[in-house]
């Protein structure tokens, strides 16, 4: 179920998410864990929006449906559905950070 999602949109690595986020302005960072996941750290300039609660949530965030949207939770699974999600909602710009946040937290102690 997860890789088929993953096969529905672009899946970058935290190396690939960093550069899309230093260039892309219009870039909205969404972070799909729970709230009790936050504690751990996030990414910075990201948006809170649990799973659970994006399709609802996600229009107040990014209105247009072109608007590039990266997508993260902790392993990457998570957001990886989210993302498929989104393409089926009309959502065309939607990318996730294949290793979540766990990799992410990885690479910035490097």
């Amino acid at each position: 179920m997860v890789e088929e999602a993953k096969a529905t949109h672009p899946q970058l690595s935290v190396k690939e998410a960093k550069e899309l986020i230093a260039k892309e302005k219009k870039l909205v960072i969404v972070d799909v864990r729970e709230a009790d996941e936050l504690a751990k750290g996030k990414v910075a300039g990201s948006v809170h929006i649990p799973r659970g609660l994006l399709e609802p949530r996600i229009a107040g965030k990014a209105p247009d449906l072109s608007q590039p949207i990266l997508l993260y939770c902790g392993t990457g699974a998570r957001s990886a559905l989210a993302g498929e999600q989104l393409k089926k909602m009309g959502y065309t710009n939607v990318k996730n950070i294949t290793e979540g946040y766990g990799g992410w937290a990885k690479e910035e102690k490097k």
